[in-house]
């Protein structure tokens, strides 16, 4: 067969896939992460990074560790709400003292350098607030990046290397009925010792000159990750706040951008 021909019938065959993609509804997939999120995969928010660990709550909470203070706190697996599959992680913090609730998992970490941590949340109107975890010890330091969706007051914010609070943004009131799930994600540089960006929903943040808390701390390298609630101060002893946390994802190698 000559060149000639060959070049005809490779044409031939492009242009009659361009004609069935045209007339749908034959499309091909030739992005994996796509492939991965047809398939069901939690992995659909923020594709960036590579994954070294997701947890939709499927198989219950017992690689994690969990803690509630307060009258009536607790944390338990539910059916009541779910972003992915059939369960999620229902977080009630206690009505009075501390009025919190948590769950964090203890890890090897992956690398020191550019991590990231998402997770999906939904709250009742007695939330006060709702924070990342994502604390690395080093051997040598103890890293504590801190994000915070401040739900008493509207903003969303981060905690920098002085301690103090860096608003992001003002006015957030996330839609409350019906336990709709919000996504959150933090990426940070522990090479570094700073933020890369904040992610809520459809809005990033570039963090990128902002430093995080860190202090001397020789006890054993590892990575904590997690989520804490926090309960409304003025409804002490009378209601417990309620959060539902679905699918946490912890990424290494994430981009600058």
């Amino acid at each position: 067969m000559s060149r000639a021909v060959s070049q005809m019938l490779a044409d031939q065959y492009y242009n009659s896939m361009v004609a069935a993609r045209r007339r749908g509804p034959l499309w091909s997939v030739t992005d994996l992460g796509e492939l991965a999120a047809r398939l069901g995969s939690p992995v659909t928010f923020d594709r960036r990074g590579d994954v070294c660990l997701i947890d939709n709550f499927d198989e219950g909470i017992l690689k994690w560790g969990s803690n509630a203070w307060g009258a009536g706190g607790s944390v338990s697996i539910s059916p009541d709400r779910a972003r992915h599959g059939a369960w999620s992680v229902k977080m009630v913090a206690g009505s009075d003292g501390y009025r919190m609730a948590q769950i964090y998992q203890v890890m090897a970490f992956p690398s020191r350098g550019k991590l990231g941590m998402e997770c999906a949340f939904a709250f009742d109107a007695r939330l006060d607030w709702f924070g990342l975890l994502f604390d690395l010890y080093d051997g040598e330091y103890f890293h504590e990046p801190l994000v915070v969706y401040d739900y008493s007051n509207l903003h969303l914010w981060i905690r920098n290397g002085a301690g103090e609070v860096v608003d992001l943004a003002t006015g957030l009131d996330l839609y409350v009925p019906y336990y709709p799930f919000w996504l959150l994600k933090v990426v940070v540089d522990f090479e570094s010792v700073k933020y890369m960006r904040v992610l809520l929903n459809n809005t990033e943040y570039d963090v990128s000159g902002v430093s995080y808390l860190r202090s001397a701390d020789s006890s054993n390298a590892r990575l904590r990750v997690g989520v804490k609630s926090v309960g409304l101060e003025y409804l002490e002893g009378q209601y417990n706040s309620v959060v539902y946390v679905d699918d946490v994802i912890v990424t290494q190698n994430e981009p600058e951008n």
